[in-house]
């Protein structure tokens, strides 16, 4: 989290949307214990995506749904 924090309040162009301001907030809130991870994973999604900008997501093997072939019956 004080990644992404760093992140929000030094390498933002756009410091002044609703869903920036809560990201920094909740960023804050985590590393505080506060607030969960997840909650300020989310926030920071949301400012992304209200910056303009993409995401990524990476998941790893474990988090994979298992995908079972139907047979025919």
């Amino acid at each position: 989290m004080l990644d992404a924090a760093n992140a929000l309040l030094t390498h933002w162009d756009e410091d002044d949307g609703e869903e920036y301001v809560i990201a920094v907030k909740e960023c804050l809130d985590a590393i505080r214990g506060q607030s969960t991870a997840e909650n300020a994973r989310a926030a920071l999604i949301r400012a992304v995506t209200e910056a303009g900008m993409g995401v990524i997501t990476l998941v790893s093997p474990a988090q994979t749904p298992t995908v079972r072939a139907r047979t025919a019956a």
